[in-house]
């Protein structure tokens, strides 16, 4: 959670990209970081690692696909939030209110900004017509 994948051509992976697949006998995606590729580019095996594992996974992973997802980018910490929470409601709860103060920040930025619509049918130059 809190990643953001963004799908790249298998071909062109290299050692260190963070894709995510579904390793070997299991059902779930997970995000790890690349340390090897063998066999051809348009379908290499990769074997990986968690960053916050202290060993390589045990799996050796054919991509198969045209495309891997890759992460591009990361929100720190957002899945160690979750995870303490467990899940349920806590969580729940936590993600409508992120949403809450995302809506009422950009509400506030909006008001701020002090822009008003413009008028329709009056050009950049003309403020009304003439008193």
């Amino acid at each position: 959670m809190g990643q953001y994948p963004c799908p790249v051509p298998t071909s062109t992976l290299k050692v260190g990209d963070v894709i995510v697949f579904t390793p070997p006998e299991q059902e779930v995606e997970y995000a790890h970081r690349t340390v090897s590729l063998s066999g051809s580019a348009a379908h290499p095996v990769v074997m990986t690692k968690g960053d916050n594992n202290p060993t390589r996974d045990a799996w050796h992973a054919r991509l198969t696909s045209d495309t891997t997802p890759e992460v591009i980018a990361e929100v720190p910490f957002v899945g160690r939030v979750l995870n303490a929470l467990g899940g349920g409601v806590a969580r729940a709860a936590l993600i409508a209110a992120a949403g809450l103060i995302i809506c009422v920040v950009g509400m506030i930025w909006i008001i701020r900004s002090g822009r008003r619509p413009r008028q329709s049918g009056l050009s950049d130059t003309e403020d009304g017509p003439a008193r």
